[in-house]
């Protein structure tokens, strides 16, 4: 293997894609549930029962977000490390 090719894989290793994708999922964690409640919060003043169903939908939807990006992390950590224990077997 060539200097170049060591030099290259450790700067951009192969698991960068994913990277990229469970980083761009922690902003959407944030903002995906703050337009669920702008979407089901109601126009008239009366509808307090919308406005729970929408805060409760928001913090439920942020849960479920935060557990699939904080799997995702996991995930991504032990397939880094089980990389790094294969390259320094080598």
């Amino acid at each position: 293997m060539t200097a170049l090719r060591k030099i290259r894989r450790r700067v951009f290793p192969e698991t960068m894609g994913r990277q990229l994708l469970v980083g761009a999922l922690l902003p959407l964690c944030f903002i995906v549930p703050v337009l669920v409640v702008q979407l089901f919060w109601p126009d008239a003043d009366g509808a307090n029962e919308w406005k729970v169903v929408a805060v409760f939908l928001g913090a439920v939807i942020f849960c479920l977000m935060m557990g699939f990006f904080k799997y995702f992390s996991v995930l991504l950590t032990i397939q880094e490390s089980n990389e790094t224990e294969g390259a320094s077997d080598t």
